[in-house]
């Protein structure tokens, strides 16, 4: 930065003459006065009492009082020896309008140098540089934007509070949050992915069952891993799209109240197994499997019976209408499935020859009679 030269302008510090120096300035008076204290101001050698107004009274060389204007002042013409303010600003003799954006001030015996909105006085006090608002620390020049929604530009004699992104004019000094999710500029997966709004962005988030960044999903097989699913070992788990379903395994059910997969007696029923007849099913946890009385053997289809004890008495054989085998040492009736109104008749009218018979039998028919 140059030297400023204190004498030049409305900056100038001395009563009479300044003369600059590099760095300074120094003040001198005119003949007649001589320098003050303060070095500065210029007070007579010999003082008179006339009325000066902006100025001094001297006694000259020749013992005549005379009048010496201070700087800012000049005397009046005709025969009155005074001493009148000089309006700079509207003589248009004041050193500001030299310099752009810089405004005249009038003040008593003085004038000083203002300037426009956006700039600031420079050291010389008379010219003005453009106000960096967006960087000035003091309040007095400090920008308004909104810092969160908004970024400071700076313009000559001005700035401006341009929206971030995310964000929409407001008014000059703020924006507003764009909700790119109700306007559906979001680039999130339609069906997969769920919008969450933020302050000047947004984020696109995987819905529960899917893995990814949001823009892509995936699905999650939430039955690969035991830990992901709730299955109980009474149920399947079934993939879905999204998350899973847990359904009951074949041999179970769910209970209307618990929820809970619960075995299924499918021996209750000829509809719930294929056992060959009436009381060779055994119910099992969740399954089943059917047995053959004595007399006969279960076959290789697991379901079937197949005689190795038939009836001896051939009268009795005759007259059964499905199956006929001795069971130590009596011939019996068997029914299969479906059971037929003449099936039940034979068994029924079985019933009580046997039943003082092994307990076996006596069960198998009474089975077979309800």
């Amino acid at each position: 930065m140059g030297d400023v030269n204190e004498c030049v302008g409305p900056l100038h510090p001395c009563s009479h003459i300044c003369s600059n120096t590099v760095g300074s300035y120094t003040c001198s008076c005119h003949a007649g006065f001589q320098l003050a204290p303060n070095h500065r101001e210029c007070t007579a050698v010999k003082p008179c009492q006339i009325s000066c107004g902006g100025g001094q009274c001297y006694i000259d060389p020749s013992g005549k009082e005379r009048c010496m204007c201070d700087v800012g002042y000049r005397k009046t013409p005709g025969p009155l020896d005074e001493c009148l303010d000089i309006q700079e600003c509207v003589d248009q003799a004041d050193m500001c309008r030299e310099h752009a954006h810089s405004l005249c001030i009038e003040d008593e015996g003085k004038y000083a140098c203002t300037c426009s909105h956006g700039y600031k006085l420079n050291p010389d006090g008379m010219s003005c540089s453009d106000v960096d608002e967006c960087h000035e620390e003091g309040k007095a020049y400090k920008h308004k934007c909104d810092v969160a929604s908004t970024t400071c530009v700076n313009t000559v004699g001005n700035y401006s509070c341009t929206c971030k992104d995310g964000f929409i004019q407001k008014n000059f000094f703020s924006c507003e949050d764009i909700d790119e999710c109700a306007v559906r500029t979001h680039g999130c997966a339609r069906h997969t992915a769920k919008c969450v709004n933020l302050p000047g962005s947004y984020e696109c988030r995987c819905r529960n069952g899917y893995v990814g960044d949001g823009k892509t999903c995936m699905d999650v097989n939430e039955c690969l891993d035991s830990k992901a699913n709730t299955c109980s070992k009474e149920e399947i788990c079934v993939n879905l799209q999204p998350l899973y379903e847990c359904i009951c395994k074949p041999g179970f059910k769910r209970h209307p109240v618990t929820h809970k997969c619960e075995d299924v007696n499918e021996c209750v029923s000829p509809l719930l197994n294929k056992c060959s007849y009436a009381s060779g099913c055994v119910n099992t946890y969740g399954s089943f499997h059917c047995s053959c009385q004595d007399g006969a053997v279960l076959a290789n289809d697991g379901v079937t019976c197949v005689i190795t004890n038939p009836c001896r008495n051939s009268a009795t054989a005759a007259s059964c209408k499905q199956l006929c085998l001795n069971v130590n040492g009596t011939d019996v009736c068997m029914c299969t499935y479906p059971l037929d109104n003449q099936c039940r008749g034979e068994v029924s009218a079985t019933i009580h020859q046997l039943l003082h018979s092994h307990a076996t039998i006596h069960q198998l028919l009474h089975s077979q009679e309800r």
